[in-house]
């Protein structure tokens, strides 16, 4: 899943991986309750797909919570180091230094990723 807004609109798009309705149609409602000028979008959809539509250097931010496995992950933010802006923020959760831990790919593709194209990890932490 990434929350994702473009730059000056301060939209929020939401893509989500599994085409669950069950689990979508609650979280639209939250959404719908507090977005009053009705700008978020919700695309239920393969992320990296999706994230492929939207023209290069779009988003200021991006919000990833990504399915932790190091290929998949890799995959998603070499597709977004194309559609953020740049100076722009990506931002997620779980990440975890641990090697044995089950969310590890994640910590390893970001940290890789930043090492080789020179980005810079602002904060991490292991909360979680």
């Amino acid at each position: 899943m990434a929350n994702i807004t473009p730059p000056g609109l301060g939209s929020v798009y939401r893509v989500r991986t599994v085409a669950n309705e069950g689990r979508i149609r609650p979280r639209q409602k939250n959404v719908a309750r507090l977005d009053r000028r009705s700008a978020a979008v919700f695309h239920v959809d393969d992320d990296v797909g999706c994230l492929e539509g939207f023209a290069d250097s779009y988003f200021d931010w991006v919000y990833l919570d990504t399915s932790h496995e190091y290929a998949r992950t890799t995959r998603e933010l070499a597709v977004l180091k194309r559609k953020v802006r740049r100076g722009g923020l990506m931002a997620g959760d779980d990440w975890q230094p641990d090697l044995n831990h089950a969310h590890h790919g994640l910590c390893r593709a970001g940290r890789e990723l930043c090492d080789a194209w020179g980005w810079e990890l602002v904060h991490s932490d292991s909360y979680g």
